[in-house]
């Protein structure tokens, strides 16, 4: 196994982990689409995707199309930025 993506409630990425060895490959946007398109498959009116992102995976939550939605955070020690994606 190289990457794996967990969606929550289906509009929640959880978790999206890419083995070092094979970053920058496109497997991350690759997991992200095939997870999106059975998140829609589901829930076809589905408008918006949400993530906590940690700080280093900011920049491919960025690539991947999501936005900013409020500043980094602090909860019980971890950091991250509230981050969404509209969708349509």
């Amino acid at each position: 196994m190289v990457g794996v993506i967990e969606i929550r409630n289906n509009n929640t990425v959880s978790l999206l982990f890419v083995d070092k060895e094979y970053q920058r490959q496109g497997i991350a946007k690759r997991l992200f689409n095939e997870a999106l398109k059975d998140c829609v498959q589901r829930n076809p009116t589905l408008k918006k995707v949400f993530v906590h992102a940690s700080p280093f995976s900011i920049p491919i939550y960025k690539k991947l199309g999501f936005q900013e939605t409020a500043p980094i955070q602090i909860e019980n020690g971890i950091k991250y930025l509230p981050m969404q994606k509209e969708l349509g």
